[in-house]
C-alpha cells in the first residue's frame, strides 16, 4: 500500500467519532491492558461475550449520550497540528439510514469523511448496534485512505468476527466511573479498552457548553502507544476527542445538522 506520512498521521488520529481506528480491535499489533487507560482504579472490568445473539440487537440507537438518529450530520475540526505535518483538519460524520449485518448482528452504517485543507484523505463506513440492555457496540469499520483520487485500505479497517477481530462496548447503558470494557477472548497484547473516566464534567466546544457528560479513555492495538479521552454530551453524542498519550491532538464538535 502506498501512503504518505502526513496522510497516515491524519487518518489514524481522527477516524470516525474517535471510534473506528481509536477502537479498532484487530487481531494483530500490541495493545494496552485494561486499567492503564485512566488514573482511576477500575471498579468493574467487563468482558462481553465473544459471540453475540442477533436477536438482542437493534439498529435503533437511542443512548442518551450517544444517540444516532439517521440523517444527522456532525462536523468536527482540529486546527492545531502539534507535529507540524497537517493543516486544517475536518471530519464530517453522517448517520445514514442504511443498515448491514455483521456476523448476523444488525448494524447501523455511519459514514465519515476526513479532509485536510479541504482535500479528502479518508473515507469510512462504521458499524454500530445497540443491545437490549442499552449498551452501544462498535462492530467494525471499512476505512480507506484517499491519495490523489486513489483509494487504499488502511490498518484501521476491521470487522468483528474476521481475522481475530472482536466487538466492543463503546458506551455502556449505565456508565460508572472506573468501569472498564475490553474486547472478548483477545490476548493481552491485542485488547482494546474503554474506561469510564468521569461523569458530568463541564466541557466547552464551538458547538456549545455541556455538563451532562460521559468521558472515556480509549486504547487499541492498532495504535498501542496512543490514548484518547472522548467526551460525550447528553442529547448530542461525541463533542470532544483529546489525545492524552502519544500526541496532543484535539478534535472539537463545531456543528450538528439534524433531519
Amino acid at each position: 500500500m502506498r501512503t504518505h506520512a502526513p496522510v497516515r498521521a491524519a487518518a489514524s488520529a481522527i477516524a470516525a467519532l474517535g471510534l473506528a481506528t481509536a477502537l479498532a480491535a484487530c487481531g494483530d499489533g500490541s495493545g494496552a491492558r485494561a486499567g492503564q487507560a485512566g488514573q482511576i482504579p477500575a471498579q468493574t472490568t467487563t468482558t462481553p461475550p465473544a459471540s453475540l445473539d442477533p436477536a438482542d440487537f437493534t439498529t435503533g440507537i437511542d443512548h442518551p449520550h450517544l444517540p444516532m438518529e439517521p440523517g444527522t450530520r456532525f462536523t468536527y475540526r482540529s486546527d492545531a497540528d502539534p507535529g507540524g505535518e497537517m493543516g486544517r483538519v475536518r471530519a464530517v460524520v453522517e448517520v445514514t439510514d442504511e443498515t448491514t449485518e455483521i456476523g448476523g448482528v444488525p448494524a447501523l452504517i455511519v459514514k465519515e469523511t476526513v479532509s485536510v485543507d479541504g482535500v479528502v484523505i479518508e473515507e469510512s463506513d462504521n458499524w454500530f448496534s445497540q443491545d437490549s440492555d442499552g449498551n452501544v457496540w462498535n462492530l467494525g469499520a471499512d476505512t480507506n485512505t484517499v491519495e490523489d483520487t486513489e483509494v487504499f485500505e488502511t490498518p484501521g479497517a476491521w470487522q468483528s468476527g474476521k481475522h481475530g477481530a472482536h466487538p466492543i462496548i463503546i458506551m455502556p447503558a449505565g456508565p460508572e466511573v472506573g468501569d472498564v470494557y475490553i474486547t472478548p477472548d483477545a490476548p493481552e497484547e491485542q485488547e482494546a479498552t474503554v474506561e469510564i473516566l468521569a461523569l458530568d464534567t463541564a466541557v466547552d466546544v464551538p458547538f456549545g457548553s455541556f455538563d451532562s457528560t460521559v468521558a472515556t479513555a480509549n486504547t487499541n492495538p492498532v495504535q498501542p502507544h496512543d490514548t484518547y479521552r472522548l467526551t460525550y454530551a447528553e442529547g448530542v453524542g461525541l463533542v470532544l476527542r483529546e489525545q492524552t498519550e502519544g500526541g496532543a491532538q484535539r478534535m472539537e464538535l463545531i456543528s450538528v445538522d439534524r433531519p
